[in-house]
């Protein structure tokens, strides 16, 4: 009966505007408290628990877990992801999502933090540069990574394989945020409307290239 009704045709659709509303909402929360200079408390709070214990090893583990959300590779993934898509299983239109998806948030993340101009920590402990607000890695990330989990979850047939892969990449999306805010490069307000907006931006485009699919399929 479960799977009867997660076959349905509608509940994909209505999972992805659902979850597109609650990402909407938690961004523009987030921006609405950065406006009004109410976020301090909050980004604080995060900061303390996040930070209560540097040392170098931990310091040298989120440095590597930061780079998997860092833009270098995240190119090379996308390049990778394309040649295998168009040279070796001849899945065009797959390309065409990763780079369509990957190349419109990393733009989207760039007008948005030229737009807000909020200045990043003064405590970094990595290397940073351009404005904070909204984390790159984290809307990036999210984008990228959450592809590859829609994928997984409408490609993989085997279950335990499914949630596997699945679960292995929401955990990376979710370090790759903590790692943004222990290296003191964003504050905690800026690693949430980055996974906001590029969790509703991955909705918004996920919808709308399956409805053009659909259109030049016919």
């Amino acid at each position: 009966m479960l799977q009867r009704f997660s076959n349905f045709i509608f509940l994909p659709i209505v999972l992805g505007l659902a979850y597109f509303l609650l990402s909407l909402f938690v961004f523009i929360t987030f921006t609405r408290s950065l406006l009004t200079n109410e976020l301090a408390g909050f980004d604080q709070l995060i900061i303390n628990i996040v930070r209560s214990d540097l040392s170098p090893t931990l310091t040298g583990v989120m440095s590597v877990i930061s780079f998997f959300g860092s833009p270098s590779f995240i190119i090379g993934a996308i390049i990778g992801g394309l040649v295998y898509c168009i040279f070796i299983k001849k899945v065009h239109w797959l390309a065409v999502q990763l780079l369509v998806i990957s190349a419109s948030s990393w733009l989207l993340n760039k007008c948005l933090k030229d737009y807000f101009q909020r200045p990043r920590p003064l405590w970094p402990l990595a290397e940073a540069i351009g404005y904070s607000y909204p984390s790159g890695h984290a809307m990036v990330s999210i984008s990228f990574y959450g592809f590859l989990i829609y994928l997984g979850l409408t490609k993989i047939i085997k279950p335990k394989l499914r949630l596997f892969v699945v679960a292995f990449l929401a955990i990376l999306i979710l370090l790759i945020g903590i790692s943004r805010i222990y290296l003191g490069v964003h504050y905690p307000s800026d690693v949430g409307a980055g996974f906001a907006a590029g969790g509703s931006w991955l909705v918004v485009c996920v919808l709308v290239l399956n409805a053009c699919q659909k259109k030049f399929s016919r």
